[in-house]
């Protein structure tokens, strides 16, 4: 017993010295064979088959069983494969499955009865001992073939080497549970550094680490940084308050986030998007700080980018809200004092002119000034709406009501061309209706004067106002007689100063100031709908439909 006791010593001395494994399995084996002068010897740790969950055992070691069993099946090939005996329907499967001792001395020499592998010898005696860690069976080991009888008193005078084989396959796997969890820590911290900026200090800011990214964003070695606080990037962009918020939550316990900007080696600066997190020891004081951070150096120059894009546009159209008022005051004077007088020679307002070409010059001169005045109202209500100046001021409306007033304002340019003017109002909208009555005037009077000027002599205009196509907002459609709208007006709708060319155009040069559509398209936007123009058969069309707020 005493050298039993020495070996046992021995082989957990060997154990915490880093010993191969496999062989202390094969030297404790050994011993606890001869000691009981049994023929075989097994050792085995119990797992869980990955694809089925049933419990299997790994062979650890074997003692005389190798040469008697066939060479693909040998106990020596299992241990040094890792192989695992997955049947466990036999007399040590027994020991596992129920994790009771199992002891018998009177095993029948026919093998089929204890379904052992094929070319096992002949087994007389047998016993299993389970092995357990925290009342969970890890595994077994067993002996056959005792010329006397195996006892329970045997069982407890092999306790010592119960323990030191439990112990071992604790501490095996344990073992295997650390490097597994460090390959997977390194996997991480692969794909950490593979992706951000990583730094680590001491509990009083002086770096301890950086990664690899760290040094290629800044430019200083792991050398230059290490010993060194973070000041050493510091660009002085950060207010004080700033950094004093960052140390205050992290010393705190809590995590910082926020973006810096930094400086690196060669003077550039770049923006990094950081956490910072306190790391405690077991005593639950702080000992380090992690800091881990993206480039977003592009984004933010991006984001200035933009910003400075804005604050330029936006400078740009207060310059041209500036100009255009000085426009509205410096040019309608003079515009409106010659179409004044020019509508005075035209009537001939103090006597006959003579010649009947200054009475067509005069008459061509207020054409113009009023075309020009027309032309500024469109510039003015145009900068409003781009200006985003314009508030909505809905009111409610009988939509009839407003049509017939809207169209009486048109009624001369109507009788001159001896035009049929419809108004087809769908029976489906309400006869009252919440809408900004600035807006809609704006609106028809553009679709309107536009069919107007268009079509013909003797010709037609249809006004149709109905539900939008997904019946939740309103439409206003004119259609008429005209030679429609050329290919190039449809393909560009919505540009400025946009004419077209066609016979009409041709003959009448001065028909309008090209803002109309622009101006259209404009409202549609503002309103939250489009502008749709096309052609049909009779004629051209052209319409607006825009979401409706609900009364």
């Amino acid at each position: 017993m005493s050298g039993m006791l020495d070996e046992i010593t021995s082989i957990q001395q060997a154990f915490l010295s880093g010993c191969d494994r496999t062989e202390l399995f094969e030297r404790l084996l050994t011993v606890v064979v001869e000691m009981t002068d049994s023929q075989y010897g097994y050792i085995g740790e119990v797992s869980q088959d990955q694809e089925t969950g049933q419990r299997v055992l790994q062979t650890r070691a074997s003692y005389g069983l190798g040469t008697h069993i066939s060479r693909d099946e040998t106990y020596h090939d299992l241990i040094r494969s890792g192989q695992a005996v997955r049947n466990l329907d036999n007399i040590f499967g027994e020991c596992v499955l129920t994790g009771k001792t199992v002891i018998s001395n009177d095993i029948a020499d026919q093998m089929d009865l204890v379904d052992m592998p094929h070319g096992h010898r002949p087994i007389t005696r047998f016993l299993g001992v389970p092995l357990f860690a925290n009342d969970a069976i890890i595994g077994m080991f067993g002996l056959a073939n005792r010329p006397e009888d195996y006892t329970k008193d045997l069982v407890a005078e092999l306790t010592p080497i119960i323990s030191t084989l439990s112990t071992i396959i604790t501490a095996q796997r344990s073992q295997r549970q650390y490097n597994h969890l460090i390959t997977e820590l390194q996997y991480q911290k692969n794909a950490l550094d593979e992706h951000s900026i990583v730094s680590i200090t001491n509990s009083r800011g002086i770096i301890t680490y950086v990664n690899d990214f760290f040094c290629e964003l800044t430019g200083y070695s792991s050398q230059e940084l290490v010993g060194k606080t973070h000041a050493i990037v510091n660009s002085g962009h950060h207010s004080k308050a700033f950094w004093d918020d960052m140390w205050r939550t992290i010393r705190s316990g809590q995590t910082w986030r926020g973006i810096i900007r930094n400086k690196k080696k060669n003077g550039d600066y770049y923006w990094v998007k950081s956490t910072m997190m306190a790391h405690k020891n077991r005593q639950g004081k702080i000992d380090r700080y992690i800091a881990i951070r993206t480039d977003v150096t592009n984004e933010i120059e991006q984001q200035f980018k933009l910003q400075g894009a804005v604050e330029e546009a936006e400078s740009a159209n207060a310059s041209k809200s500036i100009f255009i008022a000085s426009m509205n005051h410096e040019l309608r004077t003079p515009i409106n004092a010659i179409s004044g007088f020019s509508q005075m020679i035209e009537e001939e307002a103090f006597g006959p002119i003579g010649s009947q070409k200054y009475l067509e010059y005069a008459k061509d001169i207020h054409t113009s000034s009023q075309l020009l005045n027309s032309m500024i109202d469109d510039i003015l209500h145009i900068s409003q709406l781009d200006s985003k100046s314009y508030e909505p001021k809905s009111e409610y409306l009988h939509l009839r009501d407003v049509t017939e007033e809207l169209l009486h304002s048109f009624q001369p340019a109507i009788d001159a061309k001896q035009l049929v003017v419809k108004v087809d109002i769908d029976e489906a909208l309400p006869e009252i209706m919440n809408l900004d009555k600035n807006l809609v005037l704006h609106l028809f009077n553009n679709l309107v004067s536009n069919a107007i000027k268009h079509t013909p002599a003797e010709g037609w205009v249809r006004v149709v106002w109905s539900p939008s196509a997904d019946s939740s907002g309103l439409q206003i459609s004119v259609e008429d007689s005209g030679p429609g709208f050329p290919q190039d007006v449809v393909d560009k709708v919505g540009e400025p100063f946009l004419m077209g060319e066609n016979p009409y155009h041709a003959r009448h040069p001065n028909s309008g100031t090209g803002l109309g559509l622009y101006i259209t398209k404009k409202i549609a936007t503002f309103l939250g709908g489009n502008l749709t123009i096309g052609n049909t058969e009779n004629g051209g069309f052209a319409g607006v439909s825009w979401p409706l707020k609900p009364l």
